[in-house]
């Protein structure tokens, strides 16, 4: 049973992710390790977790929003929870982790659906011990916690794996540090002045495809970009840059995570174009913006701090493609790499638009919605998450090194994340590729993988052991 908490309504940033579980799988080798002390140890840190922040512990369900229509959501106590916090199981050497795609259903916490007008768990734990692997399966409800929210969860179970008597003031933050960053986001949104979302509602959704058709079934595939493919873009975009001269009084840099936005954007309209999917593309894409810093709340926060920056796929900020490029990229059409400089260049310009002031704008036209789910952005075309810079791979004490981590779980296509990078064997700081999540149609799936660009850029086929 979870402990009690004082309930709370989530935030209008909470509103405007899809309210859908996304399940990590941390996987950890306990070949050579005293298995039951680890395990022990595991169980004793889950506990301290959920004591420690016990809103985790608790329920997620919608509640009366301002008109009255029952959209907001609000977390409270699981008064008849059914769910243990932490499950510990040991399967057969045999069972999957993988069945039809999807993480097997025995190494969930609970096998029901995740269903946004019901009552739902914000956190459970479960450990799957299958031969000497160690399965840890985290579904965080996606209205609780953003990607960095499940990083700061991961973070204390950790620390507490390493040392279960670390005081509490030695962990990441605490229960009363997250509710003074809640009243704060409120109070922001409360006294700015409104100023226009960088996004339009009221854009229809896109009717969903027939998931009985083979072609439409949504598979998510694991691929590896190759960071040396990767600078060579920057670099040739470097020299397009200068050859431009844009006058923006300030020299464009244009980091590795625009550059792969850029390239997935392109590759996976072209691969739903060709599998005829056509009618579901829309003339633009998404990433996701951290916008903490903007918020003035602390890296910490673990409640949803993200937008999604909405990219056109055809920007043309640089005009045409020179008849004779002085830029060049072996193996490399001159178009791509002039169209990728052109969307790495125009999502630059749109993150950087998200200053401080029209952040807090923006919270106070949340604020004075009367519907805050009236205000999530439409799905337009794929939508890409960056977590390669966050520090999953962490020491968990006698369970050891975090040797995998990858989000599983997802049903949805047209997302693709780019997945925290692994600690380099030979202590390298520069990793040799990214790991990339890609969620398409099957149809587009072989498209993609027949796309030369795609090809050029990736370092391994489709993983056929992991989501």
């Amino acid at each position: 049973m979870s402990p009690p908490i004082s309930s709370h309504s989530l935030t209008p940033l909470d509103h405007i992710p899809m309210p859908v579980a996304r399940s990590g799988v941390l996987t950890f080798d306990l070949k050579g390790k005293d298995r039951d002390a680890a395990l022990i140890r595991l169980e004793v840190a889950a506990t301290r977790l959920f004591s420690h922040l016990p809103f985790l512990g608790a329920f997620v369900s919608p509640c009366a929003d301002r008109d009255g229509s029952g959209s907001a959501f609000r977390v409270h106590s699981a008064s008849n929870d059914t769910v243990p916090l932490f499950q510990l199981q040991e399967h057969a050497p045999s069972t999957p982790l993988l069945v039809n795609g999807d993480l097997n259903p025995e190494f969930l916490p609970s096998p029901e659906p995740v269903l946004p007008s019901h009552p739902c768990p914000v956190l459970r734990i479960k450990a799957n011990v299958v031969g000497d692997a160690l399965y840890l399966i985290l579904p965080t409800h996606h209205t609780v916690l953003d990607g960095l929210g499940s990083l700061v969860v991961c973070k204390i179970l950790a620390q507490l794996c390493r040392n279960p008597y670390t005081p509490a003031k030695g962990l990441p933050t605490s229960a009363a540090e997250q509710e003074e960053m809640r009243a704060h986001i409120a109070k922001l949104g409360a006294s700015s002045t409104p100023q226009p979302l960088r996004w339009d509602s009221s854009l229809p959704q896109l009717s969903p495809l027939n998931p009985k058709e083979d072609r439409n079934m949504t598979l998510n595939r694991l691929y590896g970009f190759r960071a040396e493919q990767v600078r060579q873009i920057q670099q040739a975009c470097r020299v397009i840059l200068d050859e431009h001269a844009l006058d923006t009084g300030k020299k464009v840099r244009l980091s590795t995570s625009l550059i792969v936005s850029a390239l997935l954007a392109i590759c996976c309209d072209r691969a739903q174009r060709a599998a005829g999917l056509g009618e579901i593309c829309r003339s633009s894409f998404s990433v996701c913006l951290n916008i903490r810093r903007q918020l003035n709340v602390l890296p910490t926060y673990m409640g949803n701090a993200v937008v999604r920056v909405n990219c056109p796929q055809d920007p043309r900020i640089l005009g045409p493609t020179k008849a004779n490029p002085t830029y060049f990229v072996s193996g490399l059409a001159a178009d791509d790499v002039h169209q990728i400089c052109n969307i790495a260049l125009s999502l630059s310009q749109e993150i950087q638009a998200y200053t401080p002031d029209h952040v807090a704008g923006m919270m106070g036209t949340l604020h004075a919605s009367e519907n805050w789910s009236s205000a999530v952005p439409p799905f337009d075309g794929l939508r890409f998450t960056d977590m390669h810079k966050m520090d999953f791979y962490d020491d968990y004490g006698p369970l050891g090194e975090l040797q995998d981590f990858v989000v599983a779980g997802n049903k949805t296509a047209g997302v693709a994340w780019m997945l925290p990078t692994k600690p380099s064997p030979s202590g390298s700081k520069r990793p040799g590729h990214y790991e990339l999540l890609i969620a398409l149609e099957r149809a587009a799936i072989e498209e993609l993988e027949k796309d030369q660009l795609f090809q050029w850029v990736t370092a391994t086929g489709p993983s056929k052991t992991k989501l």
